[in-house]
């Protein structure tokens, strides 16, 4: 039998009914479980993964029990688990519960796995929930397969991808006689250039950020609307932000009042960091760092210990020539007034900011810098899994990364681990130049074409695409089916 994980909208809903002609497992939201008619699915709720009574109920009689040394081999995945479950967690638990809620998944899903004999697992995105990092985790060690679908930045196309951990290179022999005009005659490279439906997403929010300027009049209505919707919202399903708070989750008109607390607070934040900014000097010597919003799967897990932005930047910074700066950017969205930000609580606090205004050649740049200036006259780009070094790589500024984001396999985007690893590039760096960045961009996207799938990774997206639906669809059962 299969399992899959994170089902929550129709698109994959009717990607399993295609794929799935037996009794399968699913794990799906509130929301989706009321819409799913197929008696032969066995069905879990993801936000069950987090309830320490279903848990014990789940684990009171088992027939595999882990033995201490391998709970312990579990420890990378226990440290990732507990930074993820802080967006999980509005109100901040004990580590007591949190341990025991690790613990408890562990045991329930190695059980689950093993005796119900899962051949294959199935993810909408990479694992980023706490639980559904232990499963992945279990499954590599009991050689199980996992697929997950990956977005890219090329429009309309993803990929299936099997462990976010590892990543490959493009051999250095790949198309070695071929030069630039070359590689620009290959249909593909057109589609580097066109912007995909994600990347429009963000783009759109940040703009809508950066140049909210309505009048007070239309704030107070939007305001009122907005929380009407929230209350809403929040009264037929608890946000993912108290998964581990079932006390508020019958308490709608509270965790508006809460949401509206954390809009004050996001306005107070963004006034003290644009306090700090600098003013921006092109002709200096620079890196650009484009923080992550957080949370997000992009640092957790995908950077792992590097999910701590400021430790790279700490490692960045004594690493680099001493006449080197670093331009430092927030993520607009992390001052985003009108989304949820329960979840937000965690990530940001005039301590950060303190902290990142210390470290040793980092200058602070404001929300309002334009970020396609800053990525043209940079010498390097830098983030942790990010889109910023990618759209340096489209103009031919070489990026480093701390995690492993799916354009890596690039040979002018450099995975970080150590300060070693940015030692070395600035020993070479004088061999980057714009001509080099882009040929190793085009050749990796020659030799990533086989694996693009074009589809989506849900169905709001799908929805978006100028690509029918239907057609996304049949696009990712193919390539399931095809390598399974």
């Amino acid at each position: 039998m299969n399992l899959y994980l994170n089902m929550n909208d129709e698109f994959f809903l009717e990607f399993v009914s295609q794929v799935e002609k037996e009794k399968t497992f699913l794990v799906v939201n509130n929301s989706i479980q009321k819409k799913i008619k197929n008696k032969e699915y066995y069905i879990f709720l993801e936000n069950d993964f987090f309830n320490l009574e279903y848990l014990e109920s789940k684990t009171q009689k088992l027939d595999i029990y882990l033995s201490e040394a391998e709970i312990l081999s579990y420890s990378d995945v226990e440290s990732m688990f507990y930074q993820i479950i802080d967006r999980l967690s509005y109100i901040s638990i004990s580590n007591q519960i949190q341990r025991d809620i690790f613990l408890l998944n562990l045991l329930f899903w190695n059980n689950f796995l093993i005796v119900n004999k899962i051949k294959k697992i199935f993810i909408n995105n990479s694992p980023h929930f706490g639980w559904d990092n232990i499963v992945y985790e279990i499954a590599k060690k009991n050689n199980i397969k996992v697929s997950y679908i990956e977005r890219t930045f090329i429009k309309n196309s993803v990929i299936l991808n099997h462990d976010y951990k590892k990543m490959y290179k493009v051999p250095s022999d790949y198309l070695e006689n071929n030069n630039l005009s070359e590689l620009k005659k290959y249909p593909i490279i057109d589609k580097l250039y066109e912007e995909s439906v994600w990347s429009k997403a963000s783009k759109d929010i940040n703009s809508r950020v950066i140049n909210k300027k309505k009048s007070f009049i239309k704030n107070i209505v939007l305001f009122i609307l907005r929380n009407i919707n929230l209350y809403i919202l929040f009264s037929k399903n608890p946000p993912s932000a108290i998964y581990l708070n079932p006390s508020l989750r019958n308490k709608p008109f509270y965790l508006v009042f809460k949401n509206f607390l954390e809009t004050n607070k996001t306005e107070k934040l963004k006034q003290y960091y644009e306090s700090l900014c600098v003013h921006y000097e092109s002709k200096k010597k620079y890196i650009y760092f484009a923080l992550h919003f957080q949370p997000e799967r992009t640092t957790m897990p995908l950077g792992g210990v590097f999910a701590n932005q400021l430790y790279a930047l700490k490692i960045l910074s004594e690493s680099m020539p001493d006449d080197w700066i670093i331009y430092v950017k927030e993520h607009p969205r992390q001052f985003d007034k009108t989304m949820l930000l329960l979840k937000h609580k965690h990530y940001r606090s005039i301590n950060f900011y303190d902290s990142l205004k210390k470290i040793s050649k980092v200058q602070i740049l404001s929300i309002e810098e334009n970020n396609n200036t800053l990525i043209k006259n940079a010498n390097l780009t830098a983030s942790i899994s990010g889109s910023t070094v990618w759209e340096g790589l489209l103009q031919g500024v070489p990026g480093l990364v701390f995690g492993n984001p799916w354009y890596s396999p690039c040979n002018s985007c450099f995975i970080i681990k150590s300060s070693s690893d940015i030692i070395n590039i600035f020993n070479k760096y004088k061999l980057l130049s714009s001509e080099r960045v882009l040929t190793d961009l085009y050749k990796f996207i020659i030799f990533m074409e086989k694996d693009f799938i074009i589809s989506s990774n849900s169905y709001g997206y799908a929805q978006k695409s100028d690509i029918k639906i239907d057609e996304q669809l049949n696009n990712l059962v193919n390539a399931y089916l095809k390598e399974n």
